[in-house]
């Protein structure tokens, strides 16, 4: 199990015992890592703790609780949550991305070669 950050909208997972609800930004969740990496390519708007203490304090959580209190925060708050976002769709994009192939040792190449012009 992992913590992870809820950095943007709800989300519920109905078809899990016990059902797994984020409902609030800030909102910290603990999940087996593979679901969580399932959660995020599925669009949940969750973020590693550690990733996510970079970029938040715990007193940027306490001061911002409530959505009005985040409607209504600075706009460094703001500009830490976009980061947060950002880093977020960035998580999403490795977790997405196909995986790399594995190069062609040079002597398999050649020898496939050689074996098509003597046929």
């Amino acid at each position: 199990m992992a913590l992870y950050r809820l950095i943007g909208g709800s989300f519920q997972v109905v078809d899990h015992q016990p059902v797994i609800q984020g409902d609030t930004i800030g909102q910290v969740l603990d999940l087996d890592p593979a679901l969580a990496e399932q959660l995020i390519m599925g669009g949940a708007a969750l973020l590693p703790e550690e990733q996510a203490a970079q970029i938040f304090t715990a007193e940027d959580w306490k001061a911002h609780d409530t959505p009005v209190k985040m409607l209504q925060a600075a706009p460094e708050f703001h500009d830490k949550l976009r980061a947060a976002r950002v880093a977020h769709h960035e998580l999403r994009a490795k977790l997405n991305a196909p995986a790399p192939q594995q190069p062609v040792a040079p002597e398999l190449i050649v020898a496939t070669v050689i074996e098509q012009k003597e046929a």
